[in-house]
């Protein structure tokens, strides 16, 4: 199990109320992944939110017979989203660690729903998080396109 103080450095758990933090820390798991090792394959159902605590991650997708590397994700992001917010999700890519040693959270869709009844305004908060980091991502994926589509 994490710490509060460890979960407060993390940008998404940043300014969440000590009893919110200390309800998330009772529900994610830390899970360890050597280099190379498989976070989730694409396919697979997404039942988790992932947070990458140390080292990184590959996310890559498989486009025409090639392997595409959409992202690399450093200490702090998070991935996998779909998962804890819908039912029936399959991961549209795979993801892996790429330095030994990577450290991931993982909150399951299960484990959120339970801390919606035991902190629903911890969950509240930690949705508006995760909500407030995909706006701000899907601002710079515009502007991006926008750019590329200007060439």
């Amino acid at each position: 199990m994490m710490e509060t103080a460890d979960l407060q450095s993390i940008p998404l758990f940043a300014g969440l109320a000590g009893d919110a933090l200390e309800a998330l820390a009772g529900l994610a798991s830390e899970q360890r992944y050597a280099i190379g090792k498989t976070v989730y394959a694409a396919g697979e159902p997404s039942e988790n939110l992932y947070v990458v605590v140390r080292g990184s991650v590959a996310v890559t997708h498989q486009l025409d017979g090639d392997l595409v590397t959409l992202a690399r994700l450093s200490q702090g992001y998070f991935f996998g989203e779909a998962g804890l917010l819908k039912d029936n999700q399959t991961h549209s890519s795979s993801a892996r660690a790429e330095v030994d040693g990577t450290a991931i959270l993982a909150l399951s869709r299960k484990n959120f729903r339970e801390l919606t009844k035991r902190n629903p305004s911890a969950a509240l908060a930690l949705v508006q998080k995760v909500a407030s980091v995909l706006s701000e991502r899907l601002t710079e994926d515009t502007t991006r396109i926008a750019i590329i589509s200007a060439i």
